[in-house]
C-alpha cells in the first residue's frame, strides 16, 4: 500500500520527534506514535511503519484497524468495535526491555465495555497482561482510556507486546486516535 506523501511525513514527524502533537507533558518520552483512521482511508485495515535505524524501539509497527466508521473524535472516519467486530486497533509493541516505560492510549465513544489490552501473548502461566476501561479523560462525549506500564524484570516472550482493543459483549464503540508513547528511563 503506498501513502500519500503528506501521510509520510505525519508519520515520520510523530515518531522520530514524539512531542508534535498538540498535548503538553513535564514528562519527556523519546518515542511516540499516534494511529487515527484518515491515516489508513476507507478502503485500509492496515499501517505498516518501517524505520532501519535500531534506535527506535516503535519500528515495523503494524496496525490493525478492524472495522472502519463514520463516527470519529478528529476528522471523520472511525473504528468500530461491536459483537461482529469484536477487535480493533491491533498493534505490536516491538523490541521491549525490561523496565522499559510506556502509555497507551485511546479514545472510546459508546459502550463502557471496549476496553485496552496490553499482553505479552505466551504460553507461560505468568505473561505480562494489563487491561483499562476506566476513563481518564473527557472530552465532547469521547473517553480516553489508558494503561501506563512498566516492562516486567524478566524476559518478555518474543520481545513484543499487543495491544488492542476488545468488546467482551454485544454492545458498539467507536475509537479513534490511539497513541503509543515510549518514555526515557
Amino acid at each position: 500500500m503506498k501513502l500519500p506523501m503528506r501521510y509520510m511525513l505525519k508519520i515520520l514527524c510523530l515518531v522520530t520527534l514524539g512531542a508534535c502533537n498538540s498535548k503538553q507533558s513535564n514528562i519527556n518520552h523519546s518515542e511516540s506514535i499516534v494511529c487515527d483512521a484518515e491515516t489508513l482511508g476507507p478502503d485500509s485495515t492496515w499501517l505498516s511503519i518501517k524505520y532501519d535505524s535500531a534506535r527506535y524501539k516503535l519500528t515495523d509497527t503494524l496496525f490493525s484497524i478492524g472495522k472502519l466508521g463514520n463516527v470519529a473524535k478528529s476528522g471523520s472516519i472511525g473504528v468500530v468495535v461491536n459483537k461482529q467486530y469484536p477487535y480493533g486497533f491491533g498493534s505490536w509493541i516491538h523490541n521491549v526491555s525490561e523496565n522499559d516505560h510506556y502509555k497507551v492510549s485511546v479514545w472510546r465513544k459508546g459502550s463502557r465495555s471496549a476496553t485496552l489490552i496490553v499482553k505479552e501473548f505466551s504460553n507461560r502461566g505468568d505473561y505480562f497482561y494489563q487491561t483499562s476501561s476506566i476513563p481518564d479523560a473527557l472530552m465532547d462525549g469521547w473517553e480516553q482510556i489508558s494503561i501506563d506500564f512498566r516492562v516486567p524484570n524478566r524476559q518478555i516472550e518474543g520481545n513484543k507486546l499487543g495491544v488492542y482493543v476488545c468488546v467482551f459483549d454485544s454492545t458498539t464503540a467507536y475509537l479513534d486516535d490511539l497513541e503509543i508513547q515510549l518514555f526515557e528511563n
